[in-house]
């Protein structure tokens, strides 16, 4: 044991270092004063520590060490719920941390202690028998972005981001088609440095490019005008070409300019705005758009029948596949990543809940016809982005029966930023989809106006509305009501151009099905009320061989499962005639097995 020095002021830092004899190793250190008084040292002692540092007392100190024999521990290594490994670790040695297979679809990242979403250090040295869980990352989940501030001039500006006036609490709204206004702001909450990426400040983003051959940059809104200053004037210009921008890093602030003219903020009242400006005016910041980490699991739970959960935790996935209707009892206490329904799954919840839902969209055969391809969509996540529609070659439109127009999301990509509750959507894109609705999950009752109102209508189509379940269960009889009847008859587009006709009673209507109905007059409500927000879900008890061909064959299934092998073998016997058996040909096979004496069918 030595320390820095053999004499030390009171007050004066001291090190002390340790060295354990070989094959032995630090199992405490004991510092005292004059009168036998412990004199607190950090860090805490470890095999794998060798330097103690302590603040020296008024009085003389001692200091003593205690070695022995290193002990063992054994690490015991989980992947998805099991053992994968298990090994003797040394005590003051690492463990090996090796990388182990992740399921198909996920990645590893790391090891975790229990219950924990963060990695431990490489390398990790334990202090006890302890179990270490895989760290696995959902490949298909989309990533998490948010706005964060910049703090430093980057080499390249490029970039998607927020103008803010922090002290105001408000950002330069990229959305307007009047850019230069009073008022050209959104409300934004800051936090540590951060801005959450959401429907709203995505909609009101900025896009810094470099020019060409030139050391300045355009600034393009989110509706696609460029902004700058070409005049010796307050106020701002906005172009379908680009305009130069210079911008620079100093005195913690970012400074825009523009023909000499600066980007600022003016905060007086009833002059509130951000424009560019000869004079000084407030400072302004930029957040640029950053994809967070993903979110990482211990565990993965697939729910394949129906069933109940309670709580989910955060270090765990559950993932609702195979049709299969799972009620959560409990609450998600993770992201919207930590709670998936696949297509065709349902989630019964009786309060809100974070989760994310997707829905399979095929590519049209033949995208240049527009014949093909089209379908009724809706989202249950209310405000969510229609960015996780627009990838590719795609065509989206909403409808209003008011005016009788369609309006295309591509020509109105300004004010067409988000899914509206219980609204319907046509949606078509040259490759196959997944769709990934994130977010909080509707479980109270919705209401959605539908009128009768565009005189100029045909009767043929005067009076449809296009509306969209806004929950993640089926709904059937009973469940909508419209102008205080229950609904019966819904129509929808399923991969084709045509509008077909469905009974309610036959068929519900799925989670992220937008459909039509037909109001009776010049304004009704239809109302979506699932008894108890749908403790009682459904499925089709029985499912023909239409239902296969016409519903769940365009939708991607081709495995289907033959239920009742208690029922008795003349009742399973009929199972298998009717589907095996082409329909022409039944009644002669059934005669000839029912004939046949070998057989004990009773």
């Amino acid at each position: 044991v030595n320390a820095t020095s053999n004499q030390a002021y009171a007050g004066e830092s001291v090190t002390v270092s340790v060295e354990a004899p070989q094959g032995q190793v630090l199992k405490g250190l004991s510092i005292k004063d004059a009168n036998y008084n412990d004199v607190a040292y950090s860090p805490e002692v470890s095999a794998t520590t060798d330097e103690y540092h302590f603040e020296m007392p008024a009085s003389n100190v001692t200091i003593s060490a205690t070695f022995a024999e290193p002990a063992t521990y054994t690490v015991t290594y989980y992947v998805n719920g099991s053992v994968s490994s298990s090994e003797q670790v040394v005590e003051g040695s690492a463990a090996t941390l090796s990388t182990p297979s992740a399921p198909t679809g996920y990645s590893f990242v790391g090891w975790a202690l229990a219950n924990s979403t963060t990695a431990v250090a490489d390398p990790y040295y334990p202090t006890a028998d302890v179990n270490l869980y895989a760290l696995l990352v959902d490949d298909s989940a989309p990533l998490v972005y948010s706005y964060k501030k910049v703090t430093a001039a980057p080499d390249d500006w490029s970039g998607e981001y927020l103008i803010v006036y922090e002290t105001g609490n408000v950002a330069f709204n990229g959305g307007l088609e009047t850019l230069d206004a009073v008022g050209n702001t959104i409300a934004v909450t800051i936090t540590g440095g951060m801005i959450e990426s959401n429907a709203t400040t995505d909609a009101a983003t900025f896009t810094i490019a470099a020019i060409e051959s030139s050391e300045n940059y355009s600034i393009k809104s989110a509706r696609g005008k460029y902004i700058g200053r070409t005049a010796n004037s307050n106020g701002m210009n906005t172009s379908e070409s680009e305009i130069a921008n210079s911008i620079t890093y100093e005195n913690n602030a970012v400074t825009i300019t523009s023909n000499s003219l600066k980007l600022r903020y003016n905060k007086n009242n009833g002059q509130t705005r951000f424009r560019y400006f000869t004079s000084d005016q407030e400072a302004i910041q930029l957040y640029k758009k950053t994809a967070g980490e993903a979110v990482a699991f211990t565990e993965i739970i697939t729910i394949s029948e129906d069933g109940e959960y309670g709580n989910i935790a955060a270090n765990q996935q559950v993932i609702i596949t195979n049709n299969a209707i799972l009620t959560l009892t409990g609450t998600n206490s993770g992201t919207a990543s930590n709670l998936i329904i696949e297509d065709g799954g349902q989630l019964i919840h009786a309060s809100a809940v974070n989760a994310t839902m997707k829905k399979t969209i095929a590519a049209a055969s033949n995208w240049s016809t527009e014949s093909n391809g089209w379908y009724t969509i809706a989202s249950p996540v209310a405000g969510a982005s229609v960015g996780i529609a627009t990838t590719g070659e795609y065509d989206l439109y909403s409808y209003t029966e008011g005016t009788g127009k369609w309006y295309n999301q591509k020509a109105h990509s300004g004010d067409f930023t988000t899914f509206a509750e219980g609204t319907g959507y046509l949606y078509a894109n040259s490759a196959n989809q997944s769709l990934s609705f994130a977010g909080i999950m509707k479980a109270t009752n919705a209401t959605v106006n539908v009128t009768m109102g565009y005189a100029n209508q045909n009767d043929d189509v005067k009076g449809f509305n296009l509306v969209g379940n806004p929950f993640t269960r089926n709904l059937t009889t009973g469940d909508i009501t419209l102008g205080g009847a229950s609904l019966t008859t819904y129509y929808v587009v399923e991969g084709g151009a045509e509008l077909v006709s469905k009974a309610l009673a036959d068929y519900p209507i799925k989670p992220g099905q937008g459909f039509l109905v037909q109001a009776g007059g010049e304004s009704q409500s239809l109302v979506f009320n699932p008894a108890s927000k749908g403790e009682t879900a459904t499925k089709p008890a029985f499912i023909g061989i239409e239902d296969i061909q016409k519903v769940y064959l365009p939708n991607g299934f081709s495995h289907f499962k033959i239920e009742g092998r208690s029922l008795g073998s003349a009742v399973i016997l009929e199972f298998l005639l009717y589907y095996l058996t082409k329909p022409e040909h039944q009644l002669e096979v059934r005669e000839e097995i029912y004939l046949d004496s070998s057989l004990d069918l009773f």
